[in-house]
């Protein structure tokens, strides 16, 4: 029985620091048609390594020809090595494209085909599903099956009757796209402070500033053990490229926070940035900083021996 009612894509946010690194590449090469051919493989094999940790599969960049200096001056590939599987092929298309060509030198020593595509107005890549092989080194957009596919190759400890139904809104639940709050759309776990927060705190989450377009703040209950705790999150547009972001986690119930309670913020590789961490006697804890847009950080509450993390893209 599959689970799935239509194609399992993937959206990945072409984030500053995956930009970065396609650009970083891009200057590596004379020719402009070189240096475009870099710059959207680099981001298409990004975008699949980000997916591939999103399901828990180690991949290996430096394995990869596409991260050799010599090998992507020579040759056009976009191959992703994927530890004790092989490598995948992750072939970037643009929009409105039909088909996605294959050059000769990856149609051979590749477990597969992604199709990834490269959205550069909204900052977005959309991998489109995955193929074993590559017929006459051409595949049909509209005719190339789904990503569960890729999900059965290089996952090994999910068995057949017992597979988890991937779907896109499952793994992105993951993530909180902070950008949609200033279009007011929100995931029903995130509410208005007032609609959650215990009373004795209301007044205090709410005169940080006025919600406005340029401000947004929502609230989401949290249970880490015994604990129940509420994190406030306020965003405001600070530039046209960076976000003031504002953290608070206050006890639910409007008692003192459990002390011990450790709030840290990770960047996009889970290096702790800055911490924060609850007394005896406090009713909140807050940590406030500065973001560029499209970027990915994580919260996580430590206590005990407990552990909850909330992922956010700016």
């Amino acid at each position: 029985m599959s689970f799935l009612t239509e194609p399992l894509t993937f959206k990945v946010s072409l984030t500053t620091k995956l930009i970065r690194q396609a650009e970083e590449f891009r200057c590596q090469q004379k020719a402009s048609h070189k240096a475009r051919q870099v710059y959207l493989n680099t981001l298409a094999v990004q975008a699949v390594q980000f997916y591939c940790e999103c399901i828990g599969v180690e991949t290996e960049l430096a394995a990869s020809d596409s991260w050799n200096t010599a090998m992507r001056t020579l040759m056009d590939v976009a191959d992703l090595a994927v530890q004790e599987k092989g490598k995948l092929e992750c072939r970037p298309v643009l929009q409105g494209e039909e088909i996605c060509h294959l050059p000769p030198e990856t149609l051979e020593d590749r477990i597969g085909y992604i199709v990834v595509e490269i959205d550069e107005e909204n900052y977005e890549a959309k991998l489109l599903g995955f193929s074993k092989t590559a017929s006459e080194g051409r595949l049909s957009i509209q005719q190339i099956p789904s990503l569960e596919g890729l999900i059965d190759v290089i996952v090994d400890d999910i068995a057949e009757t017992e597979q988890t139904p991937w779907s896109v809104e499952l793994v992105e639940t993951n993530f909180v796209r902070l950008g949609q709050w200033f279009r007011d759309e929100f995931d029903e776990f995130w509410q208005a402070p007032e609609l959650l927060l215990a009373a004795s705190y209301r007044g205090a989450a709410t005169t940080q500033e006025p919600e406005s377009q340029l401000c947004k703040k929502r609230i989401k209950l949290l249970d880490i053990g015994n604990h129940k705790v509420a994190l406030l999150v306020q965003i405001t547009q600070a530039t046209e490229t960076e976000l003031d972001i504002l953290l608070k986690i206050y006890s639910a119930d409007g008692n003192i926070l459990p002390q011990g309670l450790l709030m840290q913020l990770l960047d996009d590789s889970e290096s702790v940035i800055m911490e924060t961490q609850a007394g005896s006697a406090d009713n909140f804890r807050g940590l406030n900083f500065q973001i560029d847009t499209e970027e990915l950080f994580s919260v996580r509450f430590i206590i005990e021996n407990l552990k909850v993390t909330e992922k956010f893209i700016s």
